[in-house]
């Protein structure tokens, strides 16, 4: 089967983790030093390995975008590679602007919080008290913080096909071109039905962001994005950000691509929501990194709730790790992440050494390597050797069989596995979207080669299994669609595709 996008993984992956609520009685960590505007000689000197290091992921390219390094405030390196606009060969800037995707949560996270310092919103508060006309019994069960943690069972991203169950595409079509405003919005979130109690499991979801924009714009008395001017932006002098509906003519701004092994294409519109539709630079971000350094736009009580450690992958707009990088005994990293169709983002703080690491780009690649790149800058920060970059082993075999054909493509690939792919590393995920842009593209047989090197490469994963068992239906070969199918039910009694699809070759006559 295919592999979700990484958003998507990302919140499939902790379905069913039982809610815990956060509360305040953490204690609020020691605040990092205060920024500052001067880079040490030693910083200068790993600002040069950074930029080597960056350009060898630009080289291999699995980095498309702008980034910035600070150390409390100030900025240690800074650069742009790659372009903005493939088609008009027009490069990245550093003030290049970019979607943030779900980075767009943490601003809406942060705004929800400013205003519960207020006494305008209760995090115990219910829906229906500030949407009087959101439907009963979800308006009058689902709390703000439950919208804020991602536990009040609301559904993931009503603009996404997938997660919308593919039930009314014609409606999906006109969310992502932003046909229907926030308030239109509203109602067919409400309307969708509830994938459990509120508070009793983590389940990602935009929609529930999306609620919460709506709610900070009732409460406000103005629209989502004049809130977010107000509130944030226009003080932080972040006049490089924003929120605009895809149509709006937006000087800068970087057009985004989705990688296939056959090269990039242009990537498919998304809905512009409280969940993920801000753009913004790499510069404007720093801004927000110094201002976190006070209680210029998180107060204390905002940060207590917000940085402590949390079994959820994600609360209250941020990401929470352990920062096992660091010399000091717990200490956390904190992070925005964002995907979507053509755009990744990271914006990574380390509370311990005050490190900001931000990384904007416009692809959306078959190699995920931000999180790689972050950690890697880390220890360059920290006085360490990071990981080189590698290239991809599928992305090898990709451009092998675009140029040579399959069966050179493979017998390259046994040579270089003989030699232990020096100098690659090997994803099972990665092999299994190149088996999969094979298949698609209407080359059965060269997919069922490149998903039997994966089944061989990874014969215990019931994924692999299941993907050349899919192949091979395809292709009519029904014994062997059974065989791999039942293997790989026998990995994963869960699979339910693979039970699916048992069925389905089982009732028909060989």
């Amino acid at each position: 089967m295919p592999f979700p996008t990484f958003h998507v993984l990302l919140a499939l992956v902790v379905l069913g983790i039982p809610a815990q609520p956060l509360t305040s009685s953490a204690q609020t960590r020691s605040a990092p030093a205060k920024p500052t505007s001067l880079v040490s000689a030693q910083d200068s000197v790993r600002a040069r390995e950074i930029d080597r290091l960056l350009r060898r992921y630009a080289a291999a390219g699995q980095f498309n975008g702008a980034v910035l390094v600070a150390r409390r405030g100030a900025t240690v390196y800074s650069s742009a590679f790659g372009l903005a606009n493939m088609e008009q060969n027009a490069p990245n800037t550093l003030h290049t602007k970019f979607q943030i995707a779900s980075i767009t949560k943490t601003f809406t996270a942060m705004l929800v919080l400013r205003l519960v310092d207020r006494g305008k919103l209760d995090l115990n508060g219910k829906v229906r008290q500030y949407l009087p006309d959101y439907p009963s019994p979800a308006g009058d069960s689902i709390t703000i913080e439950q919208l804020l943690t991602h536990t009040a069972g609301i559904p993931g991203d009503i603009g996404d096909f997938p997660t919308s169950g593919h039930d009314f595409p014609d409606r999906v079509t006109k969310i992502n071109g932003d046909f229907y405003t926030l308030d239109e919005l509203i109602p067919m979130i409400a309307a969708r039905p509830a994938l459990g109690r509120p508070g009793s499991a983590f389940r990602y979801s935009s929609d529930g962001y999306a609620i919460l924009g709506a709610i900070l714009a009732k409460v406000a008395g103005k629209a989502y994005e004049e809130v977010l001017r107000d509130e944030i932006l226009r003080p932080l002098g972040m006049t490089e950000s924003g929120y605009v509906r895809q149509t709006a003519l937006l000087p800068g701004r970087a057009s985004g691509y989705r990688q296939t092994f056959g090269g990039y294409e242009n990537s498919r519109p998304i809905a512009v929501t409280p969940a993920g539709g801000m753009y913004s630079t790499v510069g404007d971000l720093l801004k927000l990194d110094r201002a976190l350094f006070s209680d210029q736009v998180m107060s204390a009580r905002a940060k207590t709730l917000s940085w402590q450690p949390t079994s959820y992958v994600t609360s209250y707009g941020w990401q929470v790790r352990a920062d096992s990088g660091a010399s000091a005994a717990g200490a956390i990293k904190v992070r925005g992440t964002g995907a979507l169709p053509g755009f990744n983002s990271y914006f990574t703080r380390t509370l311990s050494d005050s490190l900001c690491v931000i990384l904007l780009v416009n692809t959306r690649d078959m190699t995920f390597r931000l999180d790689e790149i972050t950690e890697g800058v880390l220890s360059v920060m920290r006085g360490r050797r990071p990981r080189e970059p590698q290239r991809s082993v599928a992305q090898v075999l990709a451009e092998s069989v675009g140029t040579l054909g399959i069966e050179p493509a493979i017998s390259r690939y046994e040579t270089d596995r003989r030699a232990g792919f020096k100098g690659q590393y090997l994803s099972e995920t990665e092999l299994n979207s190149l088996g999969y842009h094979l298949l698609t593209s209407g080359r059965t047989g060269e997919a069922i080669r490149v998903f039997a090197l994966n089944v061989e490469a990874f014969p215990n994963s019931a994924n692999t299994h299941d993907s050349l068992g899919e192949a091979y239906m395809t292709a009519g070969d029904r014994d062997n669609a059974i065989r791999h199918y039942e293997r790989s039910i026998t990995l994963d009694p869960n699979n339910a595709n693979g039970v699916a699809m048992l069925r389905k070759l089982r009732s028909t006559t060989p």
